[in-house]
């Protein structure tokens, strides 16, 4: 590494200890949204299985349009600048399912102050994605 002050190109290198401190506190950012400790969060999620897909898949029209609609559209809707995911169709959230499902598994979204999912509602969400979100 350039020692502290070196220049190359128009980009000056950081300082060592700069980059070491970055380097050590990254897994106390990343642990988990607002708990530094990186303890479990308070929801549990279980992801269902492909057996899972075998029984009845949650129907989008008539129980997960109503769930995102209640949980999700407050932020996730096109325009908003707050946020560049935007759920407001089946379509759309399909597109999307690999982060949705990563987030909604994680306990990340809902954020708990837009009124967090249920257990239930978390699992027949899950189901719904994993199961590869068809427009039923």
């Amino acid at each position: 590494m350039p020692l502290e002050g070196t220049r190359f190109g128009d980009m000056a290198w950081p300082r060592p200890h700069c980059v070491t401190l970055f380097l050590c506190m990254c897994p106390l950012a990343c642990a988990g949204a607002g708990d530094p400790a990186g303890d479990a969060p308070a929801c549990r999620a279980t992801l269902p299985t492909g057996t899972d897909c075998d029984m009845a898949t949650p129907s989008y029209a008539t129980e997960i349009a109503s769930l995102v609609e209640a949980h999700c559209l407050d932020c996730h809707f096109a325009g908003n600048h707050n946020s560049s995911v935007v759920l407001e169709t089946q379509s759309e959230l399909n597109r999307q399912r690999g982060l949705v499902e990563t987030q909604v598994y994680r306990c990340q979204m809902p954020p708990s102050d837009g009124g967090p999912l249920s257990t239930s509602d978390r699992a027949r969400l899950l189901k719904w994605l994993v199961c590869g979100a068809p427009d039923n």
